[in-house]
């Protein structure tokens, strides 16, 4: 009979953790592939008619969402997107090629009343069985609910593959649907333009500072950026939202020409820009997801909150 002493006994223990441990790690990750498999087999899928989204209406809110359209044109013909009349210009240039090759069509309402005029645009939709409706943020989910048929998507396993965010209501914007920050980020892409072509080849030749710093609420100060780059050579800012040179500066009358675009002709502008500086508002939506999936040539990313600066 073979006796087990204490020492025998206490590694025999060890042993045994260490193959639950094993073991566990090993469940989690065959767990693991296994969703990556089922979420990325995306061949053979059978597209169905259309589908209509809706969630929050600035346009902020709607350069949030196009990670959302660029995901479900992989399972849908045609995406109905319900936007603010105001915003329809900017969004037109946004999705441009998918207008184009009708993939998209833009549904916008009156921005005077959005409760009801969303409202009744998707009781219109649901009388449409074969159309799928999407419904996402807390202004519609708790009087407007998302109907999804497609067998693909009520099977999709949400994993958000390690991304985080601090703004809760984009997270909300993807979960709300059944959907996950993956795909937030790995499907934001926005297409340059010939106009947004156009406006960097001007400039392609200087060091590019790149600032927005107005919100609906506020203007917020970065003096520091403007002083430490206003002479810099060979340096020109370009602030979206006014020119922060002096009339006599060099630089004055072109960057004035860069004051107020449509929001798509900024976009190589950001995509080259060798700093970053804006407030959280659309602009940041746009800057955020391409910055986090390394997609932006600025040595230096930063997004203020509108309370950080006065």
């Amino acid at each position: 009979m073979i006796k087990i002493n204490k020492k025998n006994k206490y590694y025999f223990f060890i042993f045994i953790i260490v193959i639950v441990i094993i073991f566990i790690l090993y469940y989690l990750y065959i767990k693991y592939l296994l969703i990556e498999l089922f979420n990325n087999n995306d061949t053979n899928i059978i597209k169905q008619e259309a589908a209509v989204v809706l969630s929050h209406n600035m346009l902020g809110d709607n350069i949030t969402n196009i990670s959302v359209v660029n995901f479900l044109s992989n399972y849908y013909n045609t995406i109905y997107f319900i936007c603010k009349d105001v915003y329809v210009e900017n969004l037109n240039l946004l999705f441009k090629n998918k207008i184009i090759n009708k993939n998209l069509v833009l549904v916008p309402f009156n921005s005077n009343n959005e409760n009801e005029n969303c409202k009744n645009i998707i009781s219109e939709y649901m009388k449409n069985d074969l159309i799928d409706i999407f419904v996402s943020g807390h202004v519609h989910t708790p009087h407007l609910k998302s109907r999804i048929t497609h067998p693909k998507l009520l099977t999709y396993v949400k994993n958000d593959n390690g991304y985080t965010i601090k703004w809760i209501h984009i997270h909300d914007f993807y979960h709300n649907i059944g959907l996950d920050l993956s795909i937030y980020y790995n499907y934001f892409q926005i297409d340059s333009s010939k106009e947004s072509i156009e406006y960097y080849e001007n400039i392609k030749n200087y060091k590019i500072i790149f600032l927005h710093t107005k919100s609906s609420e506020q203007e917020l100060s970065l003096k520091n950026i403007i002083e430490k780059y206003i002479n810099y050579p060979n340096t020109i800012i370009i602030c979206a939202n006014k020119n922060v040179y002096e009339n006599t500066h060099i630089n004055y009358e072109l960057a004035n020409k860069y004051v107020n675009l449509l929001v798509p002709y900024y976009i190589d502008i950001i995509y080259n820009a060798f700093e970053i500086h804006v407030v959280d508002s659309c602009f940041s939506c746009i800057i955020h997801p391409l910055n986090i999936t390394k997609k932006l040539k600025a040595h230096s990313v930063n997004i203020y909150d509108r309370t950080d600066l006065v």
